[in-house]
């Protein structure tokens, strides 16, 4: 192969030693025949032994010689177009950023929309994970994972950097005593309160060593979680039709999946804690809380007190499962 990309073959001929031997050249892709390189009788091209191209571009056949093994080369003055390898020219450089430039105009103009399907897409999938990762972990373990994001600042203050439609979606929640033991034997013993001043943003930021909700305290004590409200959102959209049953101690707990979860990590399902763009072009991590999140169905009074309903992305639009994350992405 020539440093021109095509093929250069000799061509030996009926009588290799009578000096009727040539040099062909073929497309290099596609092997379709182009012309004679070097024809028949040009100066001693007989019994090759090898093709090169020298520094200048010109051919090189190596000759064997009859009598000894060794190697003598013929150089024929016919040079390869350089055109291919020197590169554009000005005008054709010119033309070719003004095509780019055109190119990405079409393609900034479409991408919000492109950012936002692929986010939506992403945060499906993630939620998806991080569910069977949650059941892996029970079933493995024969426990729910514990130390999770509390979602909460401060006692009864939900973390304001949630996505604005989420955050208007959950309540701060103060569970009773009788509650504890169902979350306790279920391995939910600790959710941690959010640093609103770390030196890192929201997303990243190391939790406080605040508990919000302790399982193995007493009283009032540590028992602050984040719920959904059922006023502000449709649970059986979210998790089928009689989900939520309205009874007088029904609760959803909201979690976050952060560092410090124990479903994270060597010994847990996943090696880190993900980060989801919740749906939404442009939201940055470090100013609004980019975590996955889990719900689980607590009461007391049922005859499964508590219930894993699955995993959530907290989107700009509101808290969304994976379904609906995908409903929007191809609505979209």
């Amino acid at each position: 192969f020539g440093p021109d990309g095509n093929l250069y073959v000799r061509n030996a001929g009926p009588s290799p030693n009578a000096g009727n031997a040539n040099i062909l050249r073929y497309n290099g892709t596609t092997g379709a025949f182009i012309d004679t390189f070097v024809p028949a009788n040009s100066g001693g091209l007989r019994a090759g032994h090898g093709l090169v191209f020298g520094s200048d571009v010109t051919l090189r056949v190596f000759l064997r010689s009859s009598r000894c093994m060794n190697l003598a080369a013929v150089r024929f003055n016919r040079s390869i177009s350089l055109r291919r390898l020197a590169g554009l020219t000005l005008v054709e450089l010119v033309l070719v950023l003004a095509v780019l430039a055109a190119v990405a105009g079409l393609v900034s103009a479409s991408m919000p929309g492109m950012t936002r399907r692929s986010a939506l897409a992403t945060g499906a999938a993630g939620a998806t994970q991080i569910a069977r990762a949650m059941l892996s972990f029970r079933t493995a373990k024969g426990q729910y994972p514990d130390g999770y994001d509390s979602l909460l600042e401060g006692p009864y203050r939900l973390l304001k950097a949630l996505p604005k439609g989420s955050y208007h979606q959950l309540k701060p929640k103060d569970l009773d005593n009788a509650d504890r033991p169902f979350l306790r034997r279920a391995g939910i013993k600790t959710s941690w309160r959010h640093d609103t001043n770390g030196p890192t943003g929201v997303t990243f930021r190391p939790l406080t060593t605040i508990k919000a909700f302790d399982a193995l305290a007493g009283s009032t004590i540590s028992d602050d979680v984040a719920a959904l409200d059922p006023n502000k959102i449709d649970v059986d959209s979210m998790f089928g039709p009689g989900t939520r049953k309205g009874t007088s101690n029904e609760i959803f707990v909201v979690y976050g999946i952060g560092r410090q979860c124990s479903l994270v990590g060597p010994d847990g399902a996943i090696l880190e804690a993900p980060i989801t763009f919740g749906g939404t072009a442009g939201t940055n991590p470090d100013e609004v809380y980019q975590r996955y999140g889990v719900i689980f169905r607590l009461d007391r009074d049922d005859t499964q007190p508590l219930r894993f309903l699955g995993a959530i992305v907290f989107d700009e639009d509101g808290i969304k499962t994976p379904t609906v994350e995908l409903a929007t992405f191809f609505h979209q």
